[in-house]
């Protein structure tokens, strides 16, 4: 299958190559500024590229739910460098009674075309209300690279919506009680279960290109106050983390819970280094999904080590009743698998990711759908210079039930265990190989 895989990519970038060398274009853009880049990007053909020269830009929007710049043709947007092409996020992102979604940058790349964003610095604006300096969405295909630059965070880089490419070499400063990235699956799930659902009938996706990849970036939080995470995952999102360095910061997968959300999905963390100078609570907070985590170094301050946890076991004091509309797994709820008291499996619990009927169950009624066990592996990690542990949140129960009920070591997950069978995916990410130039030049 990862043979497949490989080839089916190989070929694409092959056509695309063959296609860009023949008959893509260079596009000048004037200026930096979104009316320029705008107008060079709406010349634009598959295959293209459009450059935006030195300077420092303000891309902004003062209509609701609209973008300053949108991206939907397989083109490259190529900056003259970091620190050289500057765009600093001007959107209120909160217009129109307190609710707009507008941001700077929108890519939603078409079927069989491959968007690439690099050369800029991306400064984040003080106005950004938790939304999105960039998304990307593209209904679960291949579809983009990110590279060479530089975030000055204030709230939130991307959001990735059903999307699969790769984030890689990368400055990242984060920091201002925000996520850097957050990873969503397919759409938002209903009561019926469509949207986020679809992600979780899929194949499990571990060494397979089925996942937003970031390798080779830094994460650094310079202010020293990191209260959130520089990778958030959740709806059915799946994410690789690989040969990255990680200052002051830290990854979390969100549970099932809240409105009608479902948990993130796949995750594979290796190969990284993390490290922290002030004290934080984790550099992984896992609430859900299943996955490997292997050869990363922990040092620092942290708390305490990648902590594994199950909202739906105790949490009774989140907005609208517990765990809203999906109820506490307490060994009555339909949506579970309820096997002791405990309600094990609980839905969505860490090592439970693939729906074998689809999940009726929110809202208190129906049933939940059967999911087959997927352990979490982890090996081969230091914490502080000894051998990694995995930590099972030990803090509030709810009639008794606690956390280690239903996440249990050697059922669940494993410590110190290699995944049977897990190979990792091609090193650098396939979409990393570069182009052939355009040939011809058109300037706007």
């Amino acid at each position: 299958m990862q043979k497949l895989a490989n080839n089916l990519i190989t070929s694409i970038l092959f056509i695309i190559g063959v296609c860009t060398a023949s008959e893509a274009a260079i596009i000048n853009a004037a200026s930096c500024s979104q009316d320029d880049v705008n107008a060079a990007i709406a010349v634009a053909s598959n295959g293209d590229t459009v450059t935006v020269p030195a300077g420092n830009c303000t891309w902004t929007t003062e209509i609701s739910n609209t973008t300053s710049v949108t991206i939907s043709q397989g083109i490259t947007l190529q900056g003259a460098g970091i620190d050289v092409t500057t765009i600093t996020d001007g959107c209120a992102h909160n217009l129109v009674n307190g609710g707009g979604r507008e941001f700077p940058l929108a890519v939603s790349p078409p079927s069989g075309q491959i968007v690439r964003i690099t050369g800029f610095t991306f400064n984040g604006s003080s106005n950004d209300n938790w939304q999105e300096f960039m998304s990307i969405g593209s209904n679960l295909q291949l579809a983009f690279r990110v590279d060479h630059i530089k975030w000055n965070g204030y709230r939130l880089m991307a959001s990735i919506y059903a999307a699969f490419g790769v984030f890689d070499h990368n400055t990242i400063y984060t920091g201002f009680n925000a996520n850097s990235f957050e990873i969503y699956g397919n759409g938002t799930v209903g009561g019926s279960c469509s949207g986020a659902c679809l992600s979780f009938t899929a194949p499990n996706p571990a060494g397979t290109n089925q996942a937003v990849y970031f390798e080779d970036n830094a994460f650094i939080d310079p202010s020293n106050q990191l209260t959130a995470a520089d990778i958030d995952c959740i709806n059915g999102g799946q994410f690789v983390f690989r040969y990255n360095t990680v200052t002051n910061g830290g990854i979390q997968l969100h549970e099932t819970s809240y409105t009608a959300q479902r948990g993130c999905r796949h995750f594979e963390v290796y190969n990284n280094t993390f490290n922290t100078t002030p004290e934080l609570a984790w550099p992984m907070y896992i609430r859900a999904g299943t996955g490997v985590i292997f050869n990363n170094t922990f040092t620092g301050n942290y708390g305490n080590p990648p902590t594994l946890n199950n909202y739906r076991t105790w949490d009774i004091n989140d907005i609208g009743g517990p765990r809203r509309g999906w109820g506490l797994c307490d060994g009555s709820n339909p949506c579970d698998g309820n096997s002791n008291q405990y309600g094990y499996p609980c839905f969505d619990q860490i090592g439970r990711i693939t729906d074998t009927q689809t999940p009726t169950c929110y809202g208190g009624s129906g049933q939940g759908g059967a999911q087959t066990l997927t352990p979490l592996y982890q090996w081969n990690n230091t914490w502080n210079g000894s051998s990694l542990t995995l930590a099972v949140w030990n803090g509030a129960t709810y009639n008794g039930i606690s956390v280690a009920d239903v996440i249990q070591a050697n059922r669940d997950y494993y410590d110190n265990v290699q995944k049977p069978g897990y190979v990792p995916y091609q090193y650098p990410h396939p979409l990393i190989s570069p182009l052939p130039p355009p040939q011809n030049l058109r300037v706007l």
